[in-house]
């Protein structure tokens, strides 16, 4: 299977692929629960969410960019330059 598509403006849908591809699993919520999608890192047990609807509408770059990080897995390439950015705002909280 070829990796998905890291084209500049990263969609819902492709996200949904990406983390999909980087191993991640999709686990149920209870029926009572918002309208997400709960990730879940079989590798380390990390989790993370995502608000339906899975649809075209593009993403944030750090949204995407902090999803990844709080599961461990790759980012897309595209939010790499974010990784500078997150090590700027982790000096100055500190």
């Amino acid at each position: 299977m070829d990796a998905p598509s890291d084209d500049l403006n990263i969609s819902k849908q492709d996200f949904l692929e990406w983390l999909t591809y980087q191993g991640c699993e999709i686990t149920p919520l209870a029926e009572n629960k918002a309208r997400v999608l709960k990730f879940i890192n079989p590798k380390n047990e990390n989790t993370a969410f995502l608000a339906l609807p899975i649809d075209t509408r593009t993403m944030k770059d750090y949204t995407v960019f902090a999803i990844c990080s709080r599961l461990g897995i790759e980012p897309p390439t595209r939010t790499s330059y974010m990784k500078a950015l997150q090590s700027k705002i982790s000096k100055h909280n500190k």
